[in-house]
């Protein structure tokens, strides 16, 4: 079995998974001297964009300092090839993937 780290710069084709998830503890969880006090949600937690292709199960994920659409889409277009089907959740950051056959997913109806 093959394992390691693929430091391959050819961009996914086919069908590709992407989406962004928030990494850091609960608040709550923290010790009082870490407790940031900034409020709820993603406040203190680290950004990271994602992108797996459905075929080769390959992933490439980013951190990000921003989750907006210039950010996701910049990440798509450097990780997707032009034509290539990406899937992703409603966001109104992924809209005007123009170059991508795009379909969004909603979560709550079930998952990809």
């Amino acid at each position: 079995m093959k394992h390691g780290i693929n430091l391959s710069t050819k961009k996914f084709d086919g069908e590709n998974e992407v989406d962004e998830s928030y990494f850091g503890g609960k608040e709550a969880s923290k010790h009082n001297s870490d407790k940031l006090n900034a409020g709820r949600g993603v406040v203190g937690k680290t950004a990271v964009v994602g992108v797996k292709n459905r075929e080769t199960k390959q992933v490439r994920a980013r951190v990000v300092q921003r989750t907006d659409s210039r950010t996701l889409q910049s990440f798509v277009r450097e990780n997707v090839e032009e034509g290539a089907t990406v899937y992703t959740d409603e966001s109104k950051a992924y809209r005007c993937l123009v170059d991508f056959e795009h379909q969004s997913i909603k979560h709550s109806v079930g998952s990809l």
